[in-house]
């Protein structure tokens, strides 16, 4: 598993990145959201035009994938401001 793209938010509703997931080389994940709530952060998946969830994520992959997001975003802002 692997994140293939992050794309930083404005924070607008508390969203901090979109980001594009590759559990393996058959699924690719596009446009979950990373999003600060008042549980802590933590990844939704898309919405469709019907603003209905496109997957659901058990806590503990959505744990994983938070950490991961989290922590390579953590990485690239640092090597920005070097």
């Amino acid at each position: 598993m692997r994140v293939t793209s992050i794309r930083p938010a404005t924070a607008e509703g508390g969203v901090l990145a979109t980001f594009d997931l590759e559990i393996d080389s058959e699924l690719k994940l596009l446009g979950l959201v990373l999003k600060r709530t008042g549980a802590g952060v933590r990844v939704f998946p898309p919405q469709s035009r019907d603003r209905v969830g496109t997957a659901a994520i058990a806590p503990s992959l959505a744990a994983r994938i938070t950490q991961m997001v989290t922590t390579q975003m953590e990485a690239s802002a640092r090597v920005r401001s070097q």
